[in-house]
């Protein structure tokens, strides 16, 4: 089994790019540009928050590769208004609140 080391810059410069491009395809959603033939595609916020829930320890060490504030706080706010929402929305109604 071979392990691939990637530089974090490079993965940060990937990283941005490919967040460009999610964005880039939100707005087009938005204004109607885009049609079932575009297809289906997991966004990157998807699946770091999908990797980050399956292993909770990891997401200090993931968060410190990030140099941006800007990043830092969209990651954890997506994971926040994700798995928080779902916690809230059951207790509710376990609880009958």
């Amino acid at each position: 089994m071979s392990c691939f080391l990637v530089p974090v810059s490079s993965f940060l410069n990937l990283a941005t790019q490919i967040k460009d491009l999610d964005i880039s395809r939100k707005k087009a959603d938005l204004e109607g540009h885009t049609t079932r033939a575009d297809g289906l595609r997991k966004s990157l916020m998807d699946i770091i928050l999908d990797q980050l829930a399956y292993n909770i320890d990891t997401i200090p060490l993931f968060l410190k590769t990030f140099s941006e504030p800007k990043w830092k706080l969209e990651i954890v706010v997506h994971y926040l208004w994700k798995y928080m929402t779902k916690v809230i929305s059951f207790l509710t109604l376990i609880h009958g609140l």
